[in-house]
């Protein structure tokens, strides 16, 4: 009797979804932030609202303190803030303005580091030319990044460029290519070692990829956009792994075993060893 009584209710409840429910009222989509941060003391968490980036009460969301005020800079008088992160003492912030879509997941941007004990504002690139994939070394003593295909490391104020080879449509360093991204989800193709010592990445040789050409449709005239796009039976990118030694400035290169493999990604072991 009880069961019969549950699957009764069960038939009624559902008579009544509709379409405008799932897809235009949205009543079962998850409740969920995925733009919180939570900073060092664990009861706090950094968020972005409008032209600031504010501390936040973990369980109440009560506002705590005022991280950083963009309206302070006039820098950033035209830029947004759309994303950031922080290094490990929530001393150093990594802001993201002027992000433009490359492909489904990765994306070029105009990175800013700001100091929060000097309150001092600085382009993490000093040509201001968009990057992408910048992120924090795990100590937080340095920020890597990708520009024009090329890997690079900026620390204490001096910037060294890991990789020179990179070419649009023909070698990448530390990004994925389209393939890897769409087909795995990866877009930062580099990762540093647990103790900062070492940086892996991927290099993607799509020199021998044939070019795919579509048609973009978004003004009176249509402008043409290719990439490097390999149809069933035809090359992909050649998939090589190397590590730069950030304290002895010297490159190593990563021998597969059983000769040339597919690579999607790559990851370090506890030690930091091993890749």
């Amino acid at each position: 009797m009880i069961s019969s009584l549950l699957v009764s209710t069960f038939l009624v409840e559902a008579q009544k979804l509709t379409l405008e429910d799932i897809w235009k009222d949205y009543k079962f989509l998850p409740q969920f932030n995925s733009d919180f941060v939570f900073l060092k003391d664990n009861n706090s968490v950094a968020r972005i609202s409008g032209n600031y980036i504010l501390k936040l009460d973990n369980l109440t969301l009560d506002t705590l303190d005022t991280i950083f005020d963009k309206t302070r800079f006039e820098v950033l008088t035209n830029d947004k803030i759309q994303d950031f992160e922080t290094d490990t003492s929530n001393r150093y912030w990594l802001l993201t303005t002027k992000i433009n879509r490359v492909y489904r997941y990765s994306f070029t941007a105009v990175y800013y580091v700001y100091d929060r004990d000097r309150d001092t504002l600085t382009l993490l690139t000093p040509d201001r030319l968009p990057a992408s994939n910048a992120c924090f070394s795990p100590d937080g003593r340095s920020i890597s990044f990708v520009q024009n295909n090329n890997l690079y490391v900026s620390s204490s104020g001096r910037l060294t460029k890991v990789t020179s080879d990179g070419k649009d449509k023909s070698v990448i360093n530390g990004h994925s290519d389209w393939v890897c991204e769409e087909e795995f989800e990866v877009k930062k193709a580099y990762e540093w070692s647990p103790g900062c010592r070492y940086l892996a990445w991927m290099r993607f040789d799509e020199s021998k990829v044939p070019t795919w050409s579509l048609a973009r449709f978004d003004s009176v005239y249509p402008s043409s956009y290719t990439y490097k796009y390999p149809k069933v039976g035809y090359p992909t990118s050649i998939v090589t792994v190397h590590v730069f030694d950030v304290q002895k400035k010297k490159k190593h290169d990563v021998v597969l075993p059983g000769g040339y493999a597919y690579v999607t990604q790559l990851s370090w072991s506890p030690d930091g060893e091993n890749v």
